[in-house]
């Protein structure tokens, strides 16, 4: 008897801790682990190569967490960002991807929805130095972006599309730009702070 109440005794305490678990679980998934083992890797983007192909696959996959770059729809190019962000070529800060070259940095794509955003200055311990090409392509909601100083770049095509766009604040006065706003038709300025 007392062998069946220690048995059933821990039965109910690995129940326990197992549903103790399962919020955290869910709590530590982020955008790209798309098979919910906390972590991002090769597997989750064969996971998603899998699911685009049409492959039916016992494996768990979480949808929710297979569009990486916030486009509103998974496809190779979120494949790709989870590649790149495996092999340290890409980091998520906030609403924005970073993209890596050599010592320097660069807005790689933002995906927030804010009417406003600063660009950071440093992360990841480089600079951020240019804004990539279609960084905040179709972007519908920002109508100012301020710029850190360490920005000497603005690539063609980084704002195209920005609906509501109106300032970009830059802090260096010898940035580069050329044709970074395309079709954003409530834009007036860069003005130098």
């Amino acid at each position: 008897m007392k062998f069946k109440k220690i048995i059933l005794s821990s039965i109910i305490l690995m129940l326990l801790i197992s549903s103790a678990t399962l919020p955290t679980l869910a709590a530590t998934i982020q955008i790209g682990d798309v098979n919910g083992d906390g972590r991002i890797s090769v597997m989750d983007a064969t996971l998603i190569q899998k699911k685009l192909s049409g492959m039916n696959t016992s494996e768990k996959y979480y949808s929710q967490y297979s569009d990486f770059d916030r486009s509103g729809y998974t496809n190779i190019i979120d494949v790709t960002l989870i590649q790149k962000q495996i092999s340290g070529i890409i980091e998520v800060y906030g609403n924005y991807i970073i993209s890596f070259n050599g010592g320097s940095a660069s807005v790689y794509k933002y995906f927030g929805t804010e009417t406003s955003t600063t660009v950071p200055t440093r992360l990841f311990g480089h600079d951020i130095t240019s804004i990539d090409q279609e960084s905040f392509y179709n972007n519908k909601t920002l109508t100012t972006v301020t710029l850190p100083y360490t920005v000497t770049k603005i690539d063609d095509y980084a704002f195209s599309n920005c609906a509501n766009l109106k300032t970009v604040y830059a802090k260096n006065k010898n940035i580069k730009w050329g044709n970074s706003f395309i079709n954003c038709p409530k834009f007036q300025a860069i003005k130098f702070i």
